[in-house]
């Protein structure tokens, strides 16, 4: 679950150090708790071009950019193919792999990824965020936009 210095990061301190914090902290504790906190970092949110997504004027468009969904399930979890217990790979009859997704897994992987950006101040006592450009921050988790805001 890396990020990198070099691309959209670069030279920012800050944000690689928020997220080696989210590392150290959930390293060695439940999984999914890590992949939540990985997800909702900004840090990974930019890298993997999550972050700051609009929905469109149609809330349940598709977002264009699924490498953070396929990344989930390709480097993340499953894997590309499947695998029986002792790590030998899965073939179907015609002797070809069996993947364990398909491009509609990564869609709707995708989907759920549209509409998360920085967390806004105003947000305190339970309130939604005003809008969909807010300040950047690098160390509060990412929030849901409601498509209303966007």
């Amino acid at each position: 679950m890396v990020i990198s210095e070099n691309g959209a990061l670069v030279n920012d301190a800050n944000a690689l150090a928020s997220y080696y914090d989210v590392l150290v902290t959930n390293a060695f504790g439940n999984f999914r708790t890590l992949l939540e906190a990985v997800t909702l970092h900004p840090s990974m949110g930019i890298y993997l071009k999550h972050a700051g997504q609009r929905q469109g004027q149609h809330c349940h468009r598709h977002p264009r950019q699924r490498e953070y969904a396929r990344e989930i399930n390709q480097l993340f979890s499953i894997g590309l193919n499947r695998e029986w217990p002792d790590g030998t790979l899965v073939l179907n009859s015609q002797a070809n792999l069996v993947p364990t997704y398909t491009q509609n897994t990564i869609s709707g992987f995708a989907a759920t990824f549209t509409g998360w950006n920085y967390y806004q101040t105003n947000q305190a006592n339970g309130r939604l965020p005003t809008g969909f450009s807010p300040a950047v921050n690098y160390t509060n988790p990412m929030v849901l936009v409601p498509c209303s805001m966007i």
